[in-house]
């Protein structure tokens, strides 16, 4: 929580609106605690530390009562801004920004294709198969999803892959078929009927639609190789949808392209199409029929110059401070560090033991925080804490640069280098890490790679 006067320094009236901030906030069932108010260097804001109940990834999800409570206690004064601000604010505000985005996209996807289809079949019968099976599969996948996720989690991306790729699919396989069906027809000069035209689309394009559906859901699932919940949301919803697309091509599909073959054979440019294809397509297939060893040597090395640029790819996460300023958590979290740099980012030195070793920890961690107190990028260590078992023990490092810049990593890696080993990495018996801001920023892309 953020309270401010326009710039100007804080007085009595600052501490009152605090404790009525402090006195609601408690009374929320998502609050566990909140900290003391603590004033800038400059006396022109006043931050409140409120603690959420539950997991970090819970956060979001009780961030609406923590909202509504700070948005009455800044309609009763108007003198002040109050504001909230955080790890799940920003989440919840970059969910709904994605959401929006991604339902804009949804919206505008579908009209272009089928206004698409409408100029390739110049039929609107035939314009509404694609749609008609790319729709009834995204309808049948995100159900299957739905039991899916009991397995595999959904971060929730897997509806918008699903509502996207069964859209693609959906129109690629119709393609395929028609595309076969009037091949078929011009190949035998109209003599051949519409169930025999669709039975020869079946058998021929319907296996490559096989193929082809097999050969995603099996490269799209080497994101579980990942072990990331993000990369597995995007190849269950991928597989599923695609599977679905593949059975219904095989089973709907048909059935309405029997009863509207006649109309798509004869529709817009499929009346002139020749079943030899145009002269580089022939040549091309020419020479790969006569020398396939040479085809796919040459196949290959075009596909690995293409994937060259790769190899420079450099991975990196995305900072909180990377996020658009739309969202308006994030126009507080940049007055809260303007007011408050030391929370730009954060080292969290985690140590477990057992009870009997809490003073030995303590003393070990105190030593580290002396030599963190005279880094350059860091700024005066808080409390150490320890849970009231006396297992764990938690020391916090404010750090004076954001997780993106350089400073930070480079602060990182002397803690996890210098500090440690010569502090608390020096007790046996125990375990420790560092988390935080700057350590899942660093961590987490080389987790991906």
């Amino acid at each position: 929580m953020l309270i401010t006067s326009g710039g100007s320094r804080m007085g009595p009236a600052a501490d009152d609106v605090a404790r009525e901030v402090a006195d609601r906030m408690l009374r929320l069932p998502e609050v566990e605690s909140v900290a003391a108010p603590v004033y800038s260097s400059t006396n022109t804001a006043l931050r409140i530390d409120v603690i959420m109940v539950g997991a970090e990834l819970d956060g979001k999800k009780h961030v609406g009562a923590l909202r509504a409570q700070t948005e009455q206690v800044q309609r009763v004064h108007p003198e002040f801004l109050i504001e909230q601000t955080g790890g799940p604010s920003i989440s919840s505000g970059v969910d709904e920004l994605r959401g929006r985005d991604l339902t804009r996209t949804e919206l505008i996807a579908l009209p272009v294709t089928l206004i698409t289809l409408l100029f390739v079949f110049r039929s609107v019968a035939m314009a509404l198969v694609p749609v008609l099976l790319a729709v009834s599969s995204i309808g049948a996948a995100i159900g299957l999803s739905m039991l899916a996720s009991h397995l595999f989690p959904d971060n929730g991306v897997g509806t918008n892959i699903i509502l996207l790729l069964g859209l693609a699919v959906g129109v690629d396989y119709t393609l395929f078929y028609s595309k076969r069906a009037r091949e078929e027809r011009a190949r035998f000069g109209g003599v051949l009927g519409t169930q025999t035209l669709v039975e020869l689309a079946a058998a021929t394009s319907g296996r490559a639609v096989v193929v082809s559906g097999l050969a995603v859901a099996v490269s799209t699932a080497t994101l579980y190789l990942a072990d990331d919940v993000i990369f597995s949301s995007i190849a269950t919803a991928a597989i599923l949808v695609t599977l679905v697309a593949v059975v219904s091509s095989l089973t709907a599909l048909p059935a309405l392209l029997a009863v509207l073959t006649r109309r798509a054979v004869h529709a817009g440019p499929a009346r002139r199409e020749q079943t030899s294809g145009g002269r580089f397509t022939r040549y091309i297939l020419g020479r790969i029929a006569a020398e396939p060893a040479v085809g796919l040597a040459v196949s290959v090395l075009v596909m690995l110059a293409l994937t060259v640029p790769a190899l420079g790819l450099e991975l990196t996460d995305m900072g909180r401070e990377t996020h658009p300023r739309t969202i308006p958590a994030m126009q507080t979290f940049d007055r809260m560090n303007a007011a408050f740099p030391e929370l730009k980012s954060m080292h969290q030195v985690v140590v477990t033991a057992e009870p009997d070793r809490v003073h030995h920890v303590g003393g070990a961690l105190r030593a580290l925080a002396l030599r963190a107190a005279a880094d350059p990028a860091l700024t005066a260590p808080r409390e150490l804490r320890t849970s009231a078992d006396g297992r764990v023990s938690l020391l916090e490092l404010p750090v004076r640069h954001y997780v993106s810049e350089k400073a930070a990593g480079a602060s990182l890696e002397r803690i996890r280098a210098n500090y440690i080993p010569a502090t608390i990495g020096k007790l046996s018996d125990i375990d420790f890490a560092v988390t935080g801001d700057v350590a899942r920023y660093a961590d987490y892309p080389a987790h991906q790679k």
